[in-house]
């Protein structure tokens, strides 16, 4: 694939998410935007891992090849919505303070500050390894089924 049909390929992704996000009415899409994410991702690793590996994706990416780019589509997708987790999760967690009656927490924009403030940028990723534990085998599992899905297809209909 020359360079000019990977930029082409990423830039229909990116036109993809922006229609995703102008387009709902609610903020409950982000699971939706993540999965897209990481399907995507997942698609440009496989080219990747198919040049290093020498795998020439004639009938469809050979098992190691597939394996290692669900695994980076996984970790990708885990780093980019971990902040985004960990801010919903110490929102819907927060509880009053019993002397003030104060919640930790404002909002959003509080909850960001605070955790910047308190514990630096590298504190939206207090727990990565944990997140990225529970998010690989979910990558994983689901796009090594698209894959198997997606190449059964094509043998039935070719």
């Amino acid at each position: 694939m020359s360079n000019f049909q990977t930029k082409t390929k990423i830039r229909k992704k990116y036109i993809c998410f922006g229609k995703i996000i102008r387009r709902s009415k609610s903020h409950s899409n982000f699971p939706t935007i993540r999965a897209t994410g990481m399907m995507s991702c997942n698609d440009q690793f496989q080219e990747m891992y198919a040049g290093l590996l020498g795998d020439p994706m004639t009938n469809g990416p050979q098992l190691p090849t597939r394996i290692l780019a669900s695994l980076s589509a996984g970790f990708t997708a885990a780093l980019f919505s971990m902040p985004f987790d960990l801010i919903k999760s110490r929102l819907m967690a927060q509880k009053p303070d019993p002397l003030t009656g104060e919640m930790p927490y404002k909002g959003v924009v509080d909850c960001i500050t605070k955790i910047m403030r308190t514990e630096g940028p590298l504190g939206f990723y207090n727990g990565f390894s944990a997140y990225y534990g529970r998010c690989a085998p979910h990558a994983m599992i689901v796009l090594l089924s698209k894959d198997s899905i997606t190449k059964a297809y094509r043998n039935a209909f070719e």
